[in-house]
């Protein structure tokens, strides 16, 4: 595990730690991305114990800068928020999105009105029509493209337990909609510590279930691992190791790395897939979209990004340093 891109601080009033915390153990552990997402404030939803203040936003965005002005030279640190979904909250999620990199999505909750009234959790889902919510809501947020992870997609599973034909359908219904959109889902190695249930694929995690991620395998969907860490010595320990070793084990497509905007610019993907490429890097670029004009474009620069890198970076550890160096470089 290289970068995970779901981890919360001491903002959202359940977790310890700040950025620089677990920018720590990132860095002890050879990470080369870590992205901070706690939980998006929001002041339509009265449950100011599981998240952030608006007007603590501010101090959250740069409690994630010291950590990167710290890391500078050792670890790509991004800004993020995990946000739930609900209908007609566009300049809401416009909002967040200006204060970070990216946005992790997390159906925490369903409601069956059009406002933010009733919310029921989605840790205890129980019922046929809740599932039935639970799927228009994810749909909902795959297709309105706000989002750049989807978080814990088989959350339902929590509370309803047991895999029966609707949890079979609507996880279909998930997954063609992900497929269709190139959404990616998240494999939540934090279910592995809310307890073990006895099923017919034996005892496992109330999530991830692998009845729910066997479905996934039957569409093209990028996937990611993330340890939705609440304190920082819990970003990759014993827990997320095994998590870990059970995900690979399903062979998904793992999209591994993602990189977004940082220092005011955004990367062209066409720059990462082919200046990776151009000096050895392991890159897994299957899913991005390479004009042929821009990577001929690239091409001529070959000679000189390998004479910056020979030059500039001999016996240098990590690559990832490289190949942001590499980019600044580029863009002097």
């Amino acid at each position: 595990m290289k970068a995970n891109y779901h981890t919360h601080t001491y903002f959202c009033g359940h977790a310890d730690g700040d950025a620089s915390d677990y920018a720590e153990v990132a860095y002890k552990n050879n990470f080369q991305v870590l992205g901070i997402s706690d939980h998006a404030p929001n002041q339509n939803i009265n449950d100011y114990h599981v998240r952030m203040d608006m007007n603590q936003l501010e101090s959250y965005i740069k409690d994630i800068e010291k950590a990167q002005n710290t890391y500078k030279d050792k670890l790509i640190i991004y800004k993020g928020l995990e946000v739930e979904y609900f209908q007609n909250q566009e300049d809401y999620y416009k909002l967040l999105k200006n204060n970070v990199d990216y946005l992790i999505h997390g159906q925490h909750y369903i409601t069956y009105q059009e406002g933010l009234t009733n919310l029921k959790s989605g840790f205890a889902l129980s019922t046929e029509s809740d599932l039935e919510r639970y799927k228009e809501l994810m749909i909902q947020a795959i297709r309105s493209k706000l989002f750049d992870i989807h978080a814990h997609p088989d959350l339902f599973m929590n509370g309803y337990r047991n895999w029966d034909d609707h949890a079979n359908r609507i996880s279909h219904e998930i997954c063609k909609a992900a497929q269709e959109e190139n959404a990616i889902f998240e494999y939540n190695a934090n279910g592995y510590r809310r307890g073990i249930v006895d099923t017919n694929l034996g005892k496992q995690p109330t999530y991830p279930r692998r009845e729910f991620w066997n479905i996934v395998k039957q569409y093209k969907i990028r996937t990611i691992l993330s340890s939705d860490c609440h304190t920082p010595n819990f970003l990759y320990d014993s827990v997320i190791k095994r998590a870990e070793e059970d995900y690979k084990s399903l062979e998904l497509p793992d999209v591994g790395i993602l990189h977004f905007k940082k220092w005011g610019w955004k990367i062209p993907h066409f720059f990462i897939v082919k200046i990776r490429s151009v000096i050895d890097f392991n890159f897994r670029n299957n899913y991005y979209a390479i004009s042929v004009q821009k990577t001929h474009n690239i091409k001529k620069k070959k000679k000189n990004i390998q004479t910056i890198k020979i030059n500039t970076f001999s016996g240098i550890k990590h690559s990832h340093l490289i190949f942001m160096t590499i980019i600044n470089e580029l863009f002097a």
